[in-house]
């Protein structure tokens, strides 16, 4: 008997996973955390968006809304309601396609403001943005005063 193909008994084994219900339930379970960790990543870029738009003008938001359009017309989706996880489409409901957009916004505002916040630590002036004084301009944790160290006290040997 002839042995079989390495890689044909290999994709044999990949189809009969995608049949699998079991399988397609772990997929699904990945899927969701996989969209559920890319949300809360989305979150902490927002934040830090929104404490470097906190020390700016109006003027800034005008020019973050066309950077954000011009990054939307550049990465647009592959499909109308498509997600490509682990090398699969999967059609997105009308819950998670907002979910998506939600994330593409957030992501693209934190790129906009990286943008600029890169620019300022160049020197290159931007509109009238200006760093935070009170944060750090690339991890937004706010930066205090330093504090004054105790005065080492000399012994007098004697």
């Amino acid at each position: 008997m002839p042995k079989p193909i390495p890689v044909r008994a290999k994709r044999v084994k990949e189809i009969s996973a995608l049949l699998d219900p079991k399988e397609s339930k772990k997929r699904e379970r990945r899927l969701n955390a996989h969209f559920m960790e890319l949300d809360e990543k989305a979150e902490k870029r927002e934040a830090y968006t929104s404490a470097i738009l906190s020390a700016n003008d109006e003027s800034i938001e005008e020019i973050i809304s066309a950077m954000v359009k011009s990054l939307a017309k550049m990465t647009t989706p592959p499909g109308n309601g498509e997600f490509v996880f682990e090398g699969t489409a999967y059609n997105l409901n009308e819950k998670e396609k907002q979910l998506r957009n939600s994330i593409q916004l957030r992501n693209r505002r934190w790129i906009a403001v990286r943008c600029l916040v890169a620019c300022a630590e160049l020197d290159i002036r931007i509109g009238n943005f200006k760093l935070p004084a009170d944060k750090c301009a690339r991890c937004g944790t706010p930066v205090g005063k330093p504090k004054k160290k105790a005065k080492a006290v000399k012994k007098k040997h004697g």
